[in-house]
């Protein structure tokens, strides 16, 4: 019978040990007031925007490499092509996000790339996420696809420096 008690015992304050916070979070759990945490709200909102802004510089960073790479890889031929003057004077990411939808008709084949050389329209959708293009006007204008990028380009510059 003291065998039975000893173990019964041994399992309950094992497992009332394991219940209970661990020694090193009692003072969080004694009397805090929640005023306190004010300024770690207010922190993790600034390193929250910082990030983003971080991650919007990355973003145009890439788009500005992809649009001078493709540049680069593609055929006067290729470049003469006439597609529709989406970014006239504007930067706005529903610009940004109809020059994607161009883009996007090509395919990296046609364009003598390989698949993995195609990423600016990817890129381009990463950086206007969230963005709605579809109910944007149309336009009758028309320019060429190597006015297309650098205009692509142009606008990444623009916003990059305006973050910066």
């Amino acid at each position: 019978m003291k065998i039975f008690l000893s173990l019964l015992l041994t399992i309950v304050v094992i497992t009332a040990a394991a219940a209970a916070p661990p020694r090193s979070d009692n003072h969080i759990l004694k009397g805090r007031n929640l005023g306190k945490n004010m300024p770690d709200v207010e922190r993790l909102k600034r390193n929250v925007h910082h990030h983003t802004q971080e991650q919007k510089k990355k973003q145009l960073k890439e788009i500005r490499i992809a649009v001078n790479f493709i540049r680069t890889k593609l055929s006067k031929q290729i470049l003469d092509k006439w597609v529709p003057d989406v970014l006239q004077n504007s930067c706005k990411p529903e610009e940004l996000c109809k020059a994607r939808k161009i883009l996007d008709e090509f395919k990296a084949m046609d364009l003598g790339l390989e698949k993995w050389e195609w990423i600016l329209p990817r890129q381009l959708l990463v950086y206007t996420k969230g963005t709605d293009c579809s109910k944007t006007q149309t336009t009758t204008d028309e320019s060429t696809l190597s006015s297309l990028l650098q205009n692509i380009y142009e606008c990444a510059h623009r916003e990059l420096n305006s973050i910066s």
